[in-house]
């Protein structure tokens, strides 16, 4: 039997650039669970976009994500997500 109670790393790539932050609070609610207390690591690879002065190919990445209510966060937002999310 496999359980996904305690494990060592939840990895979750490429997954919430593809959701609106209400959705990505609703993925986190469900680990975070399984986390407590295990001394579970959460890993999250995903785009970050420089809160000032982003390249212009990421800038261009997140406006093209937008046509399909998807978006690019930046670090200030990943902040504010997993924080609200009770991640630290």
């Amino acid at each position: 039997m496999f359980s996904l109670l305690g494990a060592t790393v939840y990895l979750f790539k490429n997954i919430f650039h593809e959701w609106p932050d209400a959705e990505c609070l609703k993925i986190l609610a469900n680990v975070a669970p399984a986390m407590r207390g295990h001394g579970s690591r959460l890993l999250i690879c995903d785009l970050v976009i420089p809160d000032r002065h982003p390249p212009a190919v990421k800038a261009l990445r997140d406006i093209n994500m937008l046509q399909f209510s998807r978006k690019e966060r930046s670090q200030k937002q990943w902040d504010d997500l997993l924080r609200h999310a009770g991640f630290h």
